[in-house]
């Protein structure tokens, strides 16, 4: 079953969550935000959050750059 990619808009098959914020991202954009230099950062951030028992943490927020709508 096809999904659209909650970051570029593009239909996929597959999906990963994103680091940076909840979007469901196709395996390009998530490509995209592995190279990102905040990527480390944020894994950082939501393994942290994790440790401390927020299993609902929304993530540092999507960098400008990432944002494929400005």
């Amino acid at each position: 079953m096809a999904q659209i990619c909650d970051r570029c808009g593009e239909e996929t098959i597959i999906t990963t969550m994103s680091m940076f914020n909840i979007q469901q991202c196709c395996p390009k954009c998530t490509e995209k935000e592995r190279a990102h230099p905040k990527f480390p950062e944020a894994r950082a951030a939501e393994l942290d959050a994790l440790e401390a028992g927020n299993y609902n943490f929304k993530g540092i927020g999507l960098p400008p750059d990432l944002n494929p709508k400005t």
